[in-house]
C-alpha cells in the first residue's frame, strides 16, 4: 500500500497543546505515512521536526486574527505553500485559522484531499456575547458549505458545544488526548507543599485566577510555573497582585522542554483555565501520578471520572478552590508513594498512548464524509 501523504496545520509556533498533539501524530505516524507541518514562526514549540527528520513549512502570521488585511495575506501564503508541497491525501487541521483556510483550499482543489479537524477545545468556549456570535457564525457557515469532512473532539463536552449546528453532514469522532511522558525521574518529595502549573502567558489560562488562589493558601506552600513567558509577563502579573512576599515562594520558571523533573518534585497540578479541550498538561500530571485540580472546562467531566485524586474547581472563588487544593494535597502527602502507584495506574487504563494510537489509527483507516 502507497504512503498516506499528510499535511498537520499547526498555528502559533510556541509550546503550547497542539504542537505536543502535532508531535504526538508525528511520533506516530512518520513511519507508515510522508508528514509535512505547517505552522507559524517556530517559537519551540515545533522543534521536534528536526529531530524526527519531518518537514517543517512556514506559514508567518497563521495565528488567531481577525484583522482583514492579514487574513487576506495570510491566505495566499496558505495556498502557495500547500500548493507548492501538493499533492496531499489528507489536510489535517489543529487550529483555529487553519481550519476556515483547509476548508476554503479543499473547496477549491480539482481533487480534494481528505479534511480531518481536531477541536483542541470548543471554539464557543471563553469568550464574549459578541465573540461567541460570531463564532458560532463562522463555524455554522464552514459546516454548512464545506465539503464533508471528519470532525475530532476530545471530549462530549466540546461536542455538546456543536448542539443546533450541521454535524449530521459530516462524519464525527470523540478521541481524547493522551500524554506520553514515558520514564519518570526518580521521586523528589518536596520539603513543603508544592504545587505546577505548565501554562503560558494568555487570557485563556486565567492566570489572575492561579495567583489570587495560591495567595490563599497556606504560607508553607511553593509553586513552580512553567511555561512562555512565565518568567518575565506572568511574573509581574502574580507581583501586582500578590506582592514580593508572596511571590518569594513562586519560582517563575520560564519555558522548559523537559516537564517531568517539576512534575515528580510536585504535590499537585493546579489548570485555572477558561477553556480547553482535554489539556495534555494535566494528563501528563496525570501520568505523573499527581492530583489534579481544575474548572468545569471541556474534558473536565471525563478526566475527573478517571483521575482518583482530582477535584473540580471555580476559579472565581480562590478561598473555596484553595481548600479544596489543600485537601487534595494534604492527602497526596500522608501516603505519597501509594497514591502515585494508584493515579498512574488509573491513568494508563485510560489515557495511554496505546489506546489514543488505536483511535486515531481507526480514525485514519475509515472512509471519511457521509
Amino acid at each position: 500500500m502507497a504512503r498516506q501523504r499528510i499535511a498537520l496545520l499547526g498555528g502559533h509556533g510556541g509550546r503550547s497543546g497542539v504542537p505536543r498533539h502535532i508531535h504526538q501524530l508525528c511520533n506516530l505516524l512518520s513511519d507508515r505515512a510522508d508528514i509535512t507541518v505547517f505552522s507559524d514562526i517556530n517559537e519551540g514549540g515545533y522543534d521536534f521536526t528536526a529531530d524526527l527528520n519531518v518537514d517543517h513549512v512556514i506559514i508567518p502570521g497563521l495565528s488567531t486574527t481577525l484583522n482583514p488585511a492579514r487574513l487576506a495575506r495570510v491566505w495566499w501564503s496558505f495556498c502557495a505553500a500547500l500548493d507548492t508541497h501538493d499533492p496531499f491525501d489528507v489536510l489535517w487541521a489543529h487550529a483555529r485559522l487553519s481550519l476556515p483556510m483547509a476548508r476554503r483550499f479543499v473547496r477549491k482543489a480539482p481533487i480534494p484531499p481528505r479534511l480531518i479537524a481536531t477541536y483542541h477545545g470548543s471554539p464557543f468556549a471563553g469568550r464574549s456575547t459578541p465573540q461567541f456570535a460570531l463564532a458560532r457564525k463562522v463555524e455554522r457557515d464552514g459546516l454548512t458549505k464545506s465539503l464533508p469532512h471528519d470532525l475530532v473532539f476530545l471530549s462530549q463536552t466540546d461536542r455538546a458545544t456543536f448542539t443546533g449546528l450541521p454535524l449530521n453532514r459530516h462524519t464525527v469522532h470523540e478521541i481524547a488526548n493522551c500524554s506520553d511522558l514515558g520514564a519518570l525521574p526518580p521521586l523528589r518529595p518536596p520539603l513543603h507543599p508544592t504545587v505546577v502549573m505548565t501554562t503560558r502567558a494568555s487570557h485563556q489560562k486565567n492566570l489572575c485566577a492561579a495567583a489570587r488562589i495560591f495567595g490563599q493558601l497556606p504560607n508553607n506552600y511553593r509553586l513552580i510555573l512553567r511555561g512562555t513567558d512565565t518568567d518575565t509577563f506572568v511574573r509581574s502579573q502574580f507581583m501586582r497582585i500578590l506582592g514580593d512576599d508572596i511571590c518569594q515562594r513562586i519560582t517563575f520558571g520560564g519555558p522548559v522542554s523537559d516537564v517531568r523533573p517539576d512534575l515528580v518534585a510536585a504535590d499537585c497540578y493546579l489548570l485555572t483555565s477558561h477553556y480547553e479541550g482535554l489539556s495534555i498538561g494535566a494528563l501528563e500530571a496525570f501520568e505523573a501520578g499527581l492530583p489534579v485540580v481544575m474548572p468545569q472546562i471541556g474534558g473536565a467531566h471525563e478526566f475527573s471520572a478517571h483521575h482518583p485524586q482530582s477535584a473540580i474547581i471555580d476559579p472565581r472563588r480562590p478561598l473555596q478552590s484553595a481548600e479544596a487544593l489543600h485537601k487534595l494535597v494534604s492527602t497526596f502527602r500522608d501516603n505519597r508513594t501509594l497514591h502515585v502507584v494508584h493515579n498512574r495506574a488509573a491513568w494508563s487504563r485510560n489515557f495511554h498512548p496505546s489506546i489514543w494510537a488505536i483511535n486515531i489509527t481507526t480514525l485514519l483507516n475509515a472512509r471519511s464524509g457521509r
